[in-house]
């Protein structure tokens, strides 16, 4: 379970529906329509928008990937921004 909004990791990859689930949820702050980024190590290979969220984890929607990369189980994701 992540800590907090800007320490989350992807918990399942869905190539056939295009989407990702992570390890975050409404307990931690997350709501729908927030756009998250996603790491690999220091690098930014993309970014995703939360489409549904429960309690323990939400489910986003890839965009902007970095040419040739594919999310992975383990890449980490962090909240844009926080209002």
């Amino acid at each position: 379970m992540a800590r907090g909004l800007t320490d989350a990791q992807v918990v399942a990859v869905d190539r056939e529906q295009q989407s990702i689930v992570m390890n975050l949820g409404r307990l931690q702050g997350a709501k729908e329509g927030m756009p998250f980024r996603i790491l690999r190590g220091d690098k930014v290979i993309g970014s995703c928008r939360l489409l549904e969220v429960r309690e323990l984890i939400s489910a986003g929607l890839p965009e902007q990937l970095s040419e040739g990369i594919q999310i992975q189980v383990g890449d980490r994701v962090a909240v844009l921004a926080q209002k």
